[in-house]
């Protein structure tokens, strides 16, 4: 098995995107191509998806900024995933 890849980048021109902020209380269906398996809100917004692989989305406290964190299992499961939530953000 091959160790987790993990991405995590800023955005700081806004901290949420208005659809992004109304769907993320209420949870996403998928992210891309991936489906949602289990939804957590403990210190953010985290997505549990297939195969142990995961998206986070969580506000600074301290700064204007909405962090995006992913764990995916290979790169091209991280590349696909983070063109979705940059859409998600956008």
């Amino acid at each position: 098995m091959l160790p987790a890849l993990k991405v995590i980048w800023l955005e700081s021109n806004q901290l949420c995107s208005k659809p992004l902020k109304s769907a993320l209380p209420a949870g996403l269906k998928s992210i891309g191509a991936f489906k949602v398996e289990k939804f957590v809100t403990t210190d953010g917004f985290k997505f549990l998806l297939p195969d142990h692989e995961w998206v986070a989305f969580r506000a600074s406290g301290t700064e204007p900024l909405f962090r995006c964190y992913i764990e995916a299992k290979s790169t091209a499961n991280l590349k696909k995933l983070r063109t979705a939530c940059r859409e998600l953000l956008s």
